[in-house]
């Protein structure tokens, strides 16, 4: 497939797992009160409903509890449209079920609240029935949507979140998978946001396979964006370090 029916066969398959994340201060508007942003993924374990993102999302520098210390009105809000939904920090660390900072992941159980996503036309990457492939190897193609902050547009009763549709090579490591971004010519900014998007490889007739999620973007020097594996999240929404 050229680059252009790629696009157009996966993208749609892909988006429909993921969504913004973003940390506005007010529930009035939020023109001028987001203190952070992030990508978050969908999965079906076989036990619970999750939402996955990066760790240094929520715990990180300039993450969401960092913002809730600066600012106690700070809420975890997720969505796309003009009525995304928020979470106070209580109730949002009371659905957390796993975290590992290692392994830049953290899991909130969200089976009670499927219907929110499902209003939003997103779905849960059911894991049980789609495991990810065994290995992962070099210059495998990989496929991903994530919301950059640098395109959000802040209005004072909406916001709107631009997707990135990303298409790159793997190269495997001994921990992990990350792949050369250099050929896009984008910098931080351009990368900000998309931390937590979930990645997949394509099957022959085309289908995704989920392999992990987007986790740090190792600057200019390097121009990698590393992911980590999904074999880490366990049935019941924990992190395993070992896995």
């Amino acid at each position: 497939m050229t680059n252009v029916d790629e696009r157009i066969v996966i993208e749609p398959q892909v988006r429909k797992h993921c969504g913004p994340i973003f940390f506005p201060s007010s529930l009035a508007s939020p023109l001028g009160t987001i203190m952070g942003t992030g990508t978050f993924g969908l999965i079906d374990t076989g036990q619970l409903k999750l939402l996955v993102t990066a760790w240094h999302v929520i715990y990180g520098e300039g993450g969401f509890k960092e913002a809730h210390t600066k600012n106690s009105k700070c809420r975890f809000a997720f969505g796309i449209g003009d009525a995304p939904t928020s979470i106070s920090s209580e109730g949002l660390m009371a659905m957390q079920v796993g975290e590992d900072g290692k392994r830049d992941l953290v899991t909130f159980d969200v089976s009670d609240h499927s219907g929110i996503f499902e209003a939003m036309g997103l779905e849960f990457y059911n894991l049980k029935a789609n495991r990810p492939p065994k290995t992962i190897n070099n210059d495998d193609r990989l496929y991903f949507v994530g919301f950059p902050a640098k395109h959000r547009v802040e209005k004072e009763k909406s916001v709107g979140h631009a997707r990135q549709f990303f298409g790159v090579k793997a190269i495997v490591g001994q921990t992990g998978f990350c792949a050369n971004v250099k050929r896009f010519g984008l910098n931080e900014t351009d990368y900000g946001g998309i931390s937590g998007a979930p990645c997949y490889v394509v099957n022959k007739n085309c289908s995704i396979r989920l392999v992990g999620f987007a986790t740090d973007y190792t600057g200019p020097l390097n121009n990698l964006l590393t992911f980590t594996h999904v074999r880490y999240i366990m049935q019941n929404g924990s992190v395993d370090y070992m896995a």
